[in-house]
């Protein structure tokens, strides 16, 4: 258990209430020990907060003993949902070195008490303390981390869906143009018949993500699960979610800085870290009575897992690639970037020939009888690209 003590308590007038980062994480200055502060935002109101009504405000070289203070009563009720990230001091040398605890719910003063605080606190030349904020900073690729799911405010939501909308009818319009102009032709001039493409979902195109329209409702005591994937060795990425209204996560896969699956909610880690940005060939295999969960990667197994069981994977749900049904605009972090082919599901256990005939191309493999790649109906949106499939 790690025992953190209070060292002391700061306000700063904040433009809008976002999460500042230190811009290069290269300027750190090689602390070694973590300081974890933990803030919240204040909200003006009628009702006067008792925590906040012995305050003592000193002149510069002043100082002043409190005998008795409760840290809780300086910090919202509700501590159980909060933003968490890695970033830095606000002050100069902005050291890299703060585990960042932001609350969701703000502490209420009243609008006395907030003059009382603009009006009297004080800085190192007794002159009235204004504008003691940093500047937000950009992200860099770091992820903000929160202990609930995240609801965006209505004006949020609005703005976001209107870009994202325009952007999707932009690339429409680009599809069409290029359909329109770039049909193949056969040996007769008669349109020929196409190779089912790859999906490429690329990083400038959030929204993009595909449904898998099931001919019959999903319902699983085993399964197979493969498909030739190309992306970065790099954060969680679900490349295969199914889920529930009552289950989130009853079935996905997640490919990227490490290969996991969950099954009902829970998830298992395969331990699996590689680095190759080429096409790979991941099949995960799963069965209720003993839970045992394997994973091959290009053939070959991975060492035995074990996951739920005696469960059921439930029907009724929704089949998405490169999205969770609850991030469609790509605003969060689980979103798969890179290249998907040849995804076939099966309510069977494949042997060993058959998954490793599917990673050695060979076109005899068999095709799933849940979903086939190129036979089941897809429906891609958000700008998924098509590219000639190759991954064989």
């Amino acid at each position: 258990m790690i025992l953190f003590a209070l060292a002391a308590a700061a306000w700063h007038w904040l433009l809008q209430p976002k999460f500042p980062t230190y811009p290069d994480p290269s300027v750190a200055d090689g602390y070694e020990e973590y300081i974890s502060l933990k803030c919240s935002y204040m909200r003006a109101h009628d009702q006067t907060s008792f925590a906040y009504t012995h305050m003592a405000f000193l002149t510069s070289g002043q100082e002043t003993e409190i005998k008795t203070i409760d840290p809780l009563a300086m910090l919202p009720e509700d501590l159980d949902n909060y933003y968490r990230y890695q970033g830095s001091l606000t002050t100069p040398p902005c050291t890299e070195n703060v585990l960042w605890t932001v609350f969701d719910s703000h502490i209420i003063l009243s609008q006395n008490q907030i003059k009382l605080l603009e009006g009297t606190l004080l800085d190192w030349h007794n002159k009235t303390l204004r504008n003691d904020y940093r500047h937000t900073q950009p992200l860099n690729d770091r992820v903000v981390h929160s202990s609930f799911r995240v609801k965006l405010s209505k004006e949020i939501c609005q703005q976001e869906i209107t870009t994202k909308l325009t952007q999707i009818e932009s690339e429409i319009l680009d599809v069409k143009k290029k359909v329109g102009n770039d049909q193949p032709k056969g040996r007769a001039g008669s349109p020929a018949v196409p190779q089912y493409p790859s999906f490429y979902f690329a990083s400038n195109h959030p929204a993009a993500h595909v449904e898998v329209q099931l001919i019959r409702p999903l319902k699983l005591t085993e399964f197979t699960l493969c498909m030739w994937v190309r992306t970065r060795q790099e954060r969680i990425q679900k490349v295969f979610s199914y889920s529930t209204t009552n289950s989130d996560n009853e079935l996905v896969l997640s490919v990227g800085s490490g290969i996991h699956l969950w099954i009902g909610g829970e998830s298992v880690d395969f331990n699996i870290h590689h680095t190759s940005e080429d096409w790979v060939h991941y099949c995960v295999q799963w069965e209720s009575s003993s839970g045992k969960t394997d994973l091959w990667v290009s053939g070959l197994q991975g060492k035995e897992k074990h996951l739920r069981k005696g469960y059921d994977i439930k029907p009724g749900g929704l089949v998405l690639l490169a999205k969770d049904r609850f991030d469609l605009l790509g605003l969060f972090n689980y979103s798969f970037i890179g290249r998907l082919s040849e995804l076939h599901l099966w309510s069977r256990h494949l042997s060993a020939e058959e998954i490793a005939a599917l990673s050695k191309c060979q076109k005899s493999g068999p095709r799933g009888d849940v979903i086939s790649w190129g036979e089941t109906s897809m429906i891609v949106s958000g700008g998924v690209i098509l590219e000639a499939d190759n991954s064989c």
